[in-house]
């Protein structure tokens, strides 16, 4: 029997190459470390950076003349009925 995949995303993803300031990039590592696997969780960094991104985005609607929510509904595999 085969192996069930990761199910899909709600929103399609895009691939971004940023340049972090190093005190930044260490600050934000140590967030997402895994003390067991003694690494960076896997995809931890990216859904920090979204997280941040939709709170910042979603601030904007808010001081400005357009106030609905840019935000749509969480895009994880941990959570699939959203």
């Amino acid at each position: 029997m085969a192996k069930a995949g990761r199910p899909s995303l709600l929103i399609p993803t895009v691939e971004w190459k940023v340049r972090i300031p190093v005190d930044l990039a260490a600050k934000a590592d140590m967030l997402t470390w895994d003390p067991v696997k003694g690494t960076i969780a896997y995809g931890a960094r990216s859904a920090l950076v979204t997280e941040l991104l939709r709170k910042k985005l979603d601030n904007l609607g808010k001081d400005g003349d357009n106030n609905h929510s840019i935000n749509p509904p969480i895009n994880s595999p941990e959570n699939p009925n959203v």
